[in-house]
C-alpha cells in the first residue's frame, strides 16, 4: 500500500477549512444593569467628560449605549451615548418620570457622516476641512434644550443636586475605591 500523496493533500485541505469555519455571530442588546435606571446619576469612567456626573436618561434600543445628559448647563456634558462598562451608577437618584423625552432620541441622531473623497497627499495637504460632517447637530443641539430644561426645574427643587451634579468626581492618594459606595 502506496498513498497518493495528491489525494492525500486534498483531504488536509479540505480538513483545515472544516476546522476553522465558525458559525456565524449574531449581535445581542446587553442588558441593563438593574442599578441604571432613569434619573439615576452616573460618574463617567472614560472619554472627554471622564470623571463628570451625569444623569441617566435611557438605554438606546438599537445599539444598548446609555444615553446621558449633563445637564449642559451645569458640568458641560451635552446628551452623549456611552457604553455601560464606561460608568458608574452612583445611589444618588433623581425621579424624571415626570419628565416629557423629545421625539427623535435614537441611535440616528448620533451618527456622523464621513466623507468619500479619496485620501491621497494631495488631499490630504490641501483640503483643511473635517473628514466629519454632523448632519443633525441643530436637532440635537435643541433636543438637549428640550429635555435640560425639564431635568434643571427638578434639580432645582433638590437641596445641593446642582452643586454635586457640577462638581467632578476625583480619588485621592488615601481613598480606597474598593472601599466606597458609589
Amino acid at each position: 500500500g502506496e498513498v497518493d500523496q495528491s489525494k492525500l493533500g486534498e483531504l488536509n485541505f479540505k480538513n483545515i477549512f472544516q476546522q476553522r469555519r465558525r458559525k456565524k455571530s449574531y449581535w445581542v442588546m446587553p442588558k441593563l444593569k438593574p442599578q441604571f435606571t432613569p434619573g439615576t446619576v452616573c460618574i463617567i469612567l472614560r472619554g472627554i467628560h471622564a470623571g463628570k456626573r451625569a444623569v441617566f436618561v435611557k438605554q438606546l434600543e438599537q445599539s444598548g449605549y446609555l444615553l446621558l445628559t449633563g445637564p449642559y448647563k451645569l458640568n458641560r456634558v451635552p446628551l452623549t451615548l456611552i457604553a455601560q462598562q464606561f460608568v458608574i451608577p452612583t445611589s444618588t437618584k433623581i425621579d424624571i418620570s415626570k419628565v416629557k423625552l423629545p421625539e427623535g432620541l435614537n441611535n440616528n441622531l448620533f451618527k456622523v457622516k464621513r466623507s468619500e473623497a479619496p485620501k491621497s497627499e494631495d488631499n490630504f495637504f490641501q483640503n483643511k476641512e473635517t473628514e466629519k460632517s454632523d448632519p443633525n447637530i441643530e436637532k440635537r443641539v435643541e433636543l438637549q434644550k428640550q429635555l435640560d430644561e425639564q431635568i434643571l426645574e427638578i434639580t432645582k427643587g433638590i437641596e445641593h443636586m446642582d452643586g454635586y451634579l457640577s462638581t467632578p468626581f476625583s480619588i485621592g492618594s488615601s481613598d480606597a475605591p474598593h472601599l466606597m459606595k458609589f
